[in-house]
């Protein structure tokens, strides 16, 4: 025979057991009741079996005692009760792994449609997005815009202050965008310095508003590590069912458009123009070729001397950058510096030609000739406020003082955006870079301008 003190320890054990079994399926029952919105019928059924199997244990525990069962027989029930909640409580954790696979799914797929810098959508998900916004605009005949820009000067913010800046100028400028954006439009970072959108029910006016609120984001200066950064962007302009009634077909007129807006100085949005197809393919096979002429060593400088008339002396000379095509044999800046400038290969470009100088220069000094060099800056190179820090670093690294190049700037590349150009050259001034205008008074600057 039992004892009546065994009797009471195991009573006392199985209360104990029962109150934690019934703990774990309390929370069981939260888990579900709490997250039941989350989930199919199948998990609302799962809760009143969940209800209904508690409450036939403890129906079928009391129904034996009712009946006079011996100690044995209820404490057999009561550890079957004991049993079926520990079941419970195991159930609990593999709710939460349930829902751990739930979350790890939804973050995977949000992973898999944005991208990780800014958080925009990606290229993939502007896809989809362009499929239901192209199928209701058919359905239902209305306009819509694609948007798509390319920032101005963001590779020399790569070269020069590093990736971490400019991924920090990506984000701050991302934020900015959706600031400006109006409720139902679309924007998506489509790789590298290039975003794409869309604007549903939008005319070319309208999309042409929206675009220059855009443009505005990057009038200020970008703070990044204590960096004051000066961008612009560049946008082109495709309009349904305009220009074309085919998703593929927009983003191709856009980007094209694209080309046509980075070929004029500073930020600017231009529309789609069919006459600017006609060399599209000329031009692709261009930019292919530039960039493997940077690679293969084909640009070259050759330095036209300056001579002092009095003193009949040879006194500095100005370099002069010439590229020997493959194909089209020795071409003058003038047949490829606007391609370069037009696909944010200017600054590669530049960063050559002031390598190239710099080092001829200290060879020449090491040779014991005193000889000053000048380059020229583009259009687009006054305009960029990071050319300063491109300068240093050359110098810097051959160990020669600021002002040994020479930097010529035309009357027409201060003209086109004076208080950017008048920036920039501030700051080369500061720096201690020699500076001249080359062709003044063919423009319309004053003395007055160059004097500031």
């Amino acid at each position: 025979m039992i004892d009546q003190a065994t009797i009471s320890a195991v009573v006392v054990g199985i209360i104990v057991l029962s109150i934690i079994a019934m703990a774990g399926a309390a929370h069981t029952i939260g888990l579900i009741v709490f997250k039941r919105n989350e989930r199919s019928r199948g998990w609302q059924f799962l809760f009143a079996a969940t209800l209904l199997f508690i409450g036939a244990y403890i129906a079928f525990g009391l129904d034996l005692y009712w009946r006079g069962f011996s100690v044995h027989d209820i404490l057999s029930s009561l550890i079957m009760l004991g049993g079926s909640f520990f079941g419970l409580l195991l159930s609990r954790h593999s709710l939460e792994s349930i829902d751990g696979l739930i979350s790890f799914g939804k973050v995977a797929n949000y992973n898999a449609l944005h991208d990780d810098l800014t958080g925009l959508p990606n290229r993939v998900a502007f896809r989809s997005e362009m499929s239901q916004i192209l199928a209701h605009a058919r359905d239902e005949s209305h306009h819509f815009a694609v948007l798509v820009a390319d920032l101005n000067g963001f590779k020399g913010v790569n070269d020069t202050l590093g990736h971490f800046v400019g991924d920090g100028v990506l984000e701050e400028l991302s934020r900015r965008f959706k600031t400006v954006l109006r409720s139902d439009d679309f924007v998506a970072r489509w790789g590298g310095d290039e975003f794409a959108f869309i604007l549903p029910l939008t005319d070319r006016i309208g999309a042409e508003e929206v675009a220059e609120k855009l443009i505005s984001t990057t009038d200020d200066y970008f703070c990044v590590e204590e960096h004051e950064i000066s961008i612009g962007i560049s946008m082109g302009l495709a309009m349904f069912p305009l220009h074309a009634d085919d998703g593929g077909e927009l983003l191709r007129m856009a980007d094209t458009a694209l080309y046509a807006a980075k070929a004029k100085a500073g930020s600017n949005v231009a529309l789609y123009d069919p006459a600017s197809d006609d060399n599209a393919t000329q031009r692709l096979m261009m930019n292919k070729n530039l960039q493997l002429a940077l690679a293969r060593d084909e640009l070259e400088l050759f330095y036209q001397p300056i001579i002092n008339m009095q003193t009949q002396r040879v006194t500095s000379v100005e370099a002069l950058l010439r590229w020997h095509h493959p194909d089209l044999g020795l071409l003058n800046p003038d047949e490829f510096m606007r391609l370069a400038e037009m696909s944010g290969l200017i600054r590669q470009v530049t960063r050559w030609t002031m390598d190239q100088a710099a080092r001829q220069l200290r060879l020449w000094r090491m040779r014991g000739l005193n000889l000053d060099v000048s380059i020229n800056l583009s259009i687009s190179d006054i305009q960029d406020l990071n050319v300063t820090a491109q300068l240093r670093n050359v110098l810097d690294r051959l160990n020669l003082e600021p002002g040994a190049l020479t930097l010529e700037v035309t009357e027409t590349s201060m003209m086109t955006d004076p208080n950017k150009a008048l920036e920039s050259l501030q700051r080369l001034d500061k720096m201690g870079a020699m500076i001249a205008i080359d062709d003044f008074g063919t423009g319309f600057a004053s003395l007055s301008y160059l004097r500031r």
